[in-house]
């Protein structure tokens, strides 16, 4: 599998709230770094998301990807909306800077977004 569709692999899979299908395109050593955040694990990922987004029904739809890819990185912008069970939404624009070993699995992600597009939907 390329690096284009490894990346599409790993949003269709947060898309899917399958936290197995993330991790298995991850690295053991991989982290993730949203914004100012700590840099964090694949499991302390999940778990927050599935705390936070997919226990609370919380669907997630990417759209207006931009995606560029180079031989270990891959550097995309897309819009990510967010919504509830209620129908409440809230969007924002994301830029992921995902990398890649050697073996194809992910081993970093920095990402930015607006976070406070979301508050409003969290709380």
């Amino acid at each position: 599998m390329d690096l284009d569709a490894r990346t599409d692999a790993l949003f269709a899979n947060f898309a899917a709230d399958d936290a197995d299908g993330v991790a298995a395109l991850c690295a053991p050593n991989f982290c993730i770094k949203q914004n100012n955040g700590p840099e964090i694990d694949v499991g302390t990922l999940t778990d927050g998301l599935q705390a936070m987004l997919w226990d609370a029904g919380v669907k997630t739809v990417y759209s207006d990807v931009r995606r560029t890819v180079a031989d270990h990185v891959v550097t995309e912008q897309h819009v990510v909306t967010l919504t509830r069970s209620d129908g409440f939404s809230a969007s924002s624009d994301v830029c992921a800077v995902t990398r890649f070993g050697q073996n194809r699995l992910i081993t970093r992600i920095d990402e930015y977004f607006d976070s406070a597009a979301f508050g409003p939907l969290l709380s």
